[in-house]
């Protein structure tokens, strides 16, 4: 069981996952927020620079939030672990100190989400 970050308002899911440069091996920890709202995946900027991925120039999606407003993220390419399963392929980075696991990752297990107790889990 992992335990929700109260770091937010209300508390929420989250959890520390690796992603590695798909070139130079190199990988670093990202805190991540286990986001069922959001369809896709996106890595904060500064973790992807650490590591030497850079993001395309020319290859971007405009994104619309819950608020309607509406921002830029560009692509990037890297492997992503979550959950001891291994994800490769184009990612969206943004500016952020935290990144969003969306359901493009997270329809590929079953979690159970524990509010009362503020904790979660991946079900077996």
């Amino acid at each position: 069981m992992t335990n929700y970050s109260d770091t937010y308002s209300p508390p929420a899911p989250t959890i520390n996952i690796k992603i590695r440069n798909p070139v130079t091996l190199e990988s670093i920890a990202v805190p991540m927020l286990l986001d069922t709202g959001s369809d896709l995946t996106l890595v904060p900027r500064f973790f992807c620079d650490k590591i030497g991925v850079k993001a395309s120039e020319t290859e971007f999606l405009e994104l619309e939030s819950f608020d309607r407003e509406t921002s830029i993220a560009y692509y990037i390419r890297l492997d992503l672990t979550f959950l001891n399963k291994q994800f490769r392929g184009n990612f969206l980075v943004y500016d952020h100190s935290e990144g969003i696991i969306g359901r493009d990752i997270l329809n590929e297990f079953s979690l159970v989400f524990d509010g009362p107790r503020l904790t979660w889990k991946e079900q077996e």
